[in-house]
């Protein structure tokens, strides 16, 4: 699709840039419906197949006409509009999904959880006596507290297997 830039300068220094699509035709200068601001006159742009009609003269891809009006110059350019880079363009970034779905995933699992320990505390408190019983099995001494004397640990003698 082509478009139409349009630089404004004051003393060749430019004060305004702008794109117009030439999509339908255009209306540039001092209008109050106008695709483009500049003081001056009124100008109509068409759109023809391969260019833009600005008033007698065509203007094909890369041409440029300029409106001298004294201080003030208006350059007209007729430009292809670029393809964005596929880089460029908005997409998910699938690192930061992974992530806040794993989040999301843990989250629900420890709502859950607690959930589960808040309406079935008998369970949990046989839960909370397994690391006692594990270390009794294993014939690990138990934590004592200040004052109290442990009783020793009963050795067993070793297991064997049939075969």
């Amino acid at each position: 699709m082509l478009q139409l830039a349009v630089t404004t300068r004051f003393n060749r220094v430019a004060v305004d840039t702008c794109v117009v699509p030439l999509d339908r035709p255009r209306v540039v200068g001092d209008a109050p419906d106008s695709s483009a601001s500049f003081p001056g006159p009124v100008v109509e742009i068409e759109p023809v197949p391969g260019g833009a009609q600005i008033g007698p003269v065509l203007l094909k891809p890369g041409g440029q006409l300029t409106l001298d009006l004294g201080e003030v110059e208006v350059e007209f350019t007729v430009v292809r509009r670029a393809r964005m880079p596929r880089e460029r363009l908005p997409s998910a970034d699938i690192r930061m999904l992974v992530a806040t779905g794993a989040l999301l995933v843990f989250g629900m699992w420890w709502d859950t959880a607690h959930r589960w320990a808040y309406t079935n505390p008998s369970v949990v408190a046989e839960l909370e006596a397994l690391p006692a019983m594990w270390s009794r099995l294993r014939g690990e001494p138990e934590e004592v507290e200040a004052g109290v004397e442990a009783t020793p640990a009963v050795e067993q003698p070793p297991v064997q297997l049939l075969e």
